[in-house]
């Protein structure tokens, strides 16, 4: 995502401990779900994305949070948004080209493997944090 970066003049901010995770993942998978919600990340924020990417490991599993200053997302889609073609009803979000498949697919990824995928955000023009949950070996 680095030349994402530096086309959109947005920035990412990793926070992760200097350890081996050794999470238990697919690689592949485990990849398409975070590029998934950091593509989200860019492509649903305004004109200066900058995304948190916080590593935050236990001793059972590893939680990965990604949060963004993007156009947020209403509770009552937030229930709705790992559907399979699901695509807000957002005036913004219908601007943008999409399937409605990534973040179900994303969801899928993670939970096949034995994790947990949620959402939070306060609204609209609020930001969103997704959080990704996995198991280490």
């Amino acid at each position: 995502f680095q030349s994402r970066t530096a086309t959109s003049g947005g920035k990412i901010n990793l926070q992760s401990p200097e350890t081996n995770l050794n999470m238990s993942v697919n690689l592949r998978l485990f990849k398409m779900a975070v590029g998934n919600i950091l593509d989200n990340a860019f492509k649903y924020s305004n004109e200066e994305p900058t995304v948190a990417v916080r590593v935050l490991p236990t001793e059972s599993r590893v939680r990965i949070e990604i949060s963004d200053n993007g156009i947020g997302i209403s509770a009552k889609e937030q229930k709705k948004i790992f559907a399979r073609f699901y695509r807000s009803g957002s005036e913004l979000t219908r601007e943008k080209p999409g399937t409605g498949l990534g973040l179900y697919f994303a969801k899928l990824a993670v939970v096949a493997q034995g994790g947990k995928i949620a959402v939070r955000s306060e609204g609209e023009n609020k930001g969103t944090t997704f959080s990704i949950e996995v198991p280490r070996r």
